[in-house]
């Protein structure tokens, strides 16, 4: 684009885009809203056209607005007078500055008084993600071989992802509406990430698919490194459009301090319900835990070395990631449906289980990220708004308005 003029704002988005404050989107996609209803007049449908083009709380901004790019306030002939004029720019994103802000507030002060989820969850966060030092844990007394049934009011932080009505992952609930969790859950082979709204999350569950509640998910923030190398920084956010109840069932756990070190043999207990019998491709019923211990960095690095130089495939093990388990015995490990479940040391979430070669072996420990290298992203993926506002829907239609804006420019 070869415009002098002009810079996005968050707001300016909104209106662009159509996904923001607006009765339809707020209703439609964010399910924060009962109705489509316009709250600042009496249309049924609130749309970002409709604050534009004719809601009558906007008509001192309007009549600005028109007296700079004429009466036609088309999405097409907005954009192109934009793209167009410096003075144009400026007054539509004036309008949009002035009237988002006044709907936002607006939205903030019917959340004082409604049930429905939460637009803006970042002060919520910031009071209930509780980072802290790792607790020395004593050794288990002796080497647990497989896990044991175990309830939920053990490990309230515990959930259950749901995809297609089935498991997908399991996932840690670090505030009443943020879950941690492995980002290969969510992320294809091409490197895209899934649409939120296909995924639920169960929480205060002992059993699989039943009890407890279950939630929405409204965006999902995977690390930005992702796979980079293979298998690094496997770790996502994700957001729940309501927030959960609290229960002796329901709780959010502790995570590490930035750069919080488990001890070589410090004991690591696993979380999940993911399979109890790597042959046998069924998950458990109920949820399980078993005890193992951190196998040194250096240690498990050479033996996926070793399965490379035999295999061909890359098997990297960095500082990102927590290898744990039970060395030349075996037979305590994570399996296929405990992913992204918790991994916890010392009262915190020390680890998000993420690979490993086959299930239990007894050359080659279990793989977790490691969560205290993410402390820091963590903080700032819930109160800095990787997601403020915009949902997967709405990064799709801000990326066709890049092009949108590429394309009015070029033929100018």
């Amino acid at each position: 684009m070869d415009r002098r003029h002009g810079s996005l704002t968050f707001r300016l988005v909104q209106v662009l885009s159509g996904h923001g404050c607006f009765g339809k989107y707020l209703c439609r996609i964010a399910r924060r809203e009962p109705t489509t209803q316009c709250h600042h007049c009496s249309c049924d449908e609130d749309t970002a056209q409709h604050s534009l083009e004719e809601c009558s709380a906007w008509d001192r901004k309007r009549r600005e607005l028109v007296a700079v790019v004429g009466p036609d306030l088309s999405l097409p002939v907005v954009v192109k007078a934009m793209v167009g004029s410096e003075r144009s720019w400026k007054a539509i994103k004036s309008f949009c500055e002035e009237v988002i802000s006044q709907k936002e507030a607006a939205e903030r002060e019917r959340e004082k008084t409604s049930d429905l989820p939460i637009r803006r969850p970042i002060t919520v966060a910031k009071e209930e993600i509780k980072v802290v030092e790792f607790s020395p844990s004593s050794s288990p007394g002796a080497r647990i071989i497989g896990g044991s049934a175990t309830t939920i009011q053990k490990y309230p932080f515990t959930v259950q992802i749901i995809y297609n009505g089935r498991l997908n992952c399991g996932g840690a609930l670090i505030t009443r509406r943020h879950v941690l969790s492995a980002a290969h859950c969510f992320v294809d082979d091409n490197g895209r990430v899934a649409n939120p709204g296909l995924f639920r999350v169960r929480v205060g569950a002992t059993f699989l698919n039943r009890d407890g509640a279950v939630h929405q998910v409204s965006h999902i923030t995977v690390h930005e490194r992702y796979n980079n190398p293979v298998r690094d920084n496997d770790i996502a956010v994700l957001l729940l459009a309501t927030a959960v109840t609290k229960s002796a069932s329901v709780a959010t756990v502790p995570i590490p301090v930035q750069g919080a070190v488990v001890p070589d043999n410090g004991a690591i207990t696993i979380v999940g319900w993911g399979r109890t019998n790597a042959a046998v491709p069924v998950a458990s019923d109920v949820l399980n835990e078993v005890t193992v211990v951190k196998v040194p960095r250096a240690e498990c690095a050479e033996r996926y070395a070793l399965l490379q130089s035999v295999t061909g495939d890359p098997y990297p093990v960095t500082d990102n990631m927590l290898c744990a388990g039970l060395l030349d015995v075996g037979g305590a490990d994570a399996c296929q449906g405990d992913s992204g479940g918790p991994q916890l040391y010392g009262g915190a979430l020390a680890g998000l289980t993420s690979w490993g070669y086959g299930c239990a072996e007894p050359l080659f420990p279990g793989v977790a990220a490691r969560v205290a290298r993410y402390t820091s992203w963590i903080n700032a993926t819930v109160t800095g708004g990787a997601h403020r506002g915009i949902s997967s829907p709405g990064l799709c239609s801000l990326f066709l308005l890049f092009i949108l804006l590429s394309i009015v420019s070029g033929r100018n």
